[in-house]
């Protein structure tokens, strides 16, 4: 008798202790009286996205379409509570008007496994964080981007000179866009953070191409990794999963050792991202600051050249394909940029039309999914319809922002799903654009991502010159738009890939 009041008191106290840690999380909305979404104990509500199902992304639309009408919504990333907000306003609330209290971006880090990463300006908090944007904020000024303007170039030329050799064969398939896009962003990307030539169009894998797709490729593998690493940190650390596997963290640490050495011995000074990162750090010195060494150089090129290789390659890729499904807009879109001297590279980032297509394509195709921020001070939401009052978000809270359903909700987006530029062109939609914090491809406030104004650069570059040199058609390959997500993809990727054909102009038939 005393054995079997033991093993029921062991069996008790492990069921009270799966309550305590998989069941009570469930409850903590409904406790604070704000609307919810039930989860399942330990998925959360995300099991499809570790099963890999379904993106993140999309999981986050279907709840947002489910509480209509909601400010905010409690949701659950696997055991963690976090909110999930609706309203344009609030977000102006929290991205901008009260700051303060949404400090931090959401994406933890192991600093023994992946030290650069944890010297980004996008993880980095607090005093760390003000130090470094405010010493890398003037490298992506109207300036500096000016003077880049030229490499760029150089990578579009390749990249129309390899669709014009590769046309014939690419039949009736097409070309791969994101393949094709990517080795553009490489190209571009290289020549201006190092100087460096990466013959993308020539080699079919050169070697920092296959940096980047260690980084971003997205398999399967990749894809369990990243969950684990920004939904499940404590399992991360763990199994020791590394966000930049050591053979790419030991290339770029390598490639800027070597260039800053040839650079200080030969007294060579080029127009690139690294020369801004040679100033930067005689800056510090002469100021006495100290703290801006090798590390941290090598840590802001390399997130220089994943965000602008990867983001940018996935919103051209987008706005071709969007100009495919749109003949009529591409059609504009090619008389408007016939109409500019092609070597004024200015007066490509200024033409309105491609400004509105680039806009579009970014609403109806974010990049990235979502964002997240964490409350780093007590912060009171409004009532939700039935309360008195508010609950009070405690330091620790993750906010999301689920863009791919914010962007394409009817109540702020007319025809949401359609691709429509003219609705960013107010004389010719009748209307205004819609409201400034419902659409935030870059996010918003003081901790706008550093890089848009040369991500928007490129990708305006890239997309002009393949307008300007070919017909973008579609071929039986091509997805519908919008097209279905790949779920091994942490970012907006198309299921089956996107494929289009790139007829020159001057071989078209009439």
């Amino acid at each position: 008798m005393s054995c079997l009041l033991v093993w029921l008191a062991v069996a008790a106290a492990v069921a009270a202790l799966l309550w305590l840690l998989l069941v009570r999380p469930l409850g903590h909305w409904q406790r604070l009286g704000v609307p919810f979404e039930p989860g399942t104990p330990l998925f959360g509500n995300y099991f499809r996205v570790l099963a890999q199902r379904t993106s993140a992304g999309e999981v986050l639309a279907e709840i947002y379409k489910k509480h209509e009408g909601k400010a905010y919504v409690g949701v659950f990333q696997f055991q963690e509570p976090a909110i999930m907000v609706r309203d344009p306003e609030l977000l102006r609330a929290i991205l901008v008007k009260d700051f303060a209290s949404f400090q931090r971006n959401v994406f933890p880090v192991d600093k023994d496994l992946d030290p650069l990463v944890a010297k980004n300006p996008f993880v980095l908090t607090g005093e760390e964080w003000k130090a470094s944007r405010q010493k890398l904020t003037s490298t992506f000024s109207a300036s500096r981007i000016r003077n880049m303007l030229p490499l760029v170039a150089e990578a579009c030329d390749a990249m129309v000179r390899f669709v014009r050799d590769e046309e014939p064969a690419s039949l009736p398939d097409g070309l791969d866009v994101k393949e094709l896009a990517s080795r553009f962003t490489t190209e571009s990307v290289s020549s201006v953070a190092f100087s460096l030539r990466a013959n993308c169009f020539e080699d079919p894998n050169p070697e920092v191409r296959a940096m980047n797709r260690q980084i971003m490729e997205p398999t399967g593998l990749r894809m369990l990794q990243l969950t684990l690493q920004v939904f499940m940190p404590w399992l991360a650390k763990i199994v020791r999963v590394r966000l930049v596997p050591l053979e790419v963290d030991r290339y770029f640490r390598r490639l800027v050792r070597d260039a800053v050495d040839h650079r200080e011995r030969s007294g060579v000074e080029r127009p690139d991202f690294l020369q801004m990162l040679l100033q930067i750090r005689k800056r510090s010195e002469e100021a006495g600051e100290g703290g801006y060494g090798e590390e941290e150089m090598t840590s802001h090129a390399l997130s220089f050249f994943v965000d602008g290789f990867e983001t940018s390659s996935v919103a051209l890729s987008l706005l071709l394909h969007d100009l495919a499904h749109s003949p009529a807009d591409q059609s504009r879109l090619r008389a408007e940029l016939q109409a500019l001297d092609p070597l004024d590279h200015e007066a490509v980032l200024h033409a309105p039309f491609l400004h509105a297509c680039l806009q579009e394509t970014l609403r109806l195709h974010p990049p990235g999914l979502f964002l997240r921020k964490e409350c780093t001070a007590a912060w009171q939401l409004p009532a939700a319809e039935g309360q008195g009052r508010g609950a009070v978000l405690t330091p620790g809270t993750q906010v999301l922002i689920p863009l791919l359903a914010l962007h394409t909700d009817p109540q702020h987006v007319p025809q949401p799903l359609r691709w429509w530029p003219q609705r960013w062109l107010p004389d010719e939609a009748g209307a205004a654009p819609p409201p400034r914090f419902a659409v935030l491809p870059f996010g918003e406030g003081p901790r706008q991502c550093l890089g848009m104004r040369f991500a928007l650069a490129q990708v305006k570059m890239g997309a002009a010159a393949l307008v300007r040199a070919c017909d973008i058609r579609l071929t039986p390959r091509s997805p519908p738009n919008p097209p279905p997500l790949d779920p091994s993809s942490f970012l907006y990727g198309a299921r089956g890939g996107l494929w289009l054909h790139f007829a020159p102009l001057d071989a078209r038939a009439d």
